[in-house]
């Protein structure tokens, strides 16, 4: 069984849409943190990512400190940055990125969260039905 995808954003709408597309991936088990400390300390009690999906700038540390905090808890861990200035990033070919903003940006992210959780043969369709599925996140909220 997989675990959990994580996702990490200090922004209370984007990190419920964030979800909500995910949602109508298809993902299941979507742990949401908006603080850093917070997802951090619950990866340290056990809760193993399958997916790390964090913004790269919030209060109590970035996006990369996060990420190289947890890479000396699980190795390996595939993981996102979503930001709205990817040149902003250091160390940016070591991590997936995604930029913020714009109506792909919730297409984007999906299809690298299936990239990245699923095999690659099992992603295909992502296309079908976005149109819609952005409706009903976009008007949910």
């Amino acid at each position: 069984m997989k675990g959990s995808i994580i996702l990490i954003e200090d922004l209370e709408i984007t990190l419920e849409l964030m979800k909500c597309f995910l949602e109508k991936a298809g993902f299941k088990n979507i742990v949401v943190f908006e603080s850093p400390l917070a997802a951090l300390h619950q990866i340290e009690q056990g809760l193993k990512p399958s997916v790390i999906i964090t913004d790269y700038r919030m209060p109590e540390m970035t996006g990369v400190e996060l990420l190289e905090s947890v890479s000396a808890i699980y190795k390996n861990i595939p993981s996102i940055i979503i930001t709205g200035d990817p040149g902003s990033v250091y160390d940016r070919g070591k991590y997936e990125i995604v930029e913020k903003g714009g109506i792909d940006f919730f297409y984007d992210l999906v299809k690298k969260v299936k990239q990245l959780y699923l095999k690659p043969d099992k992603f295909s369709h992502i296309q079908e039905n976005n149109k819609v599925k952005r409706q009903k996140c976009i008007s949910k909220n």
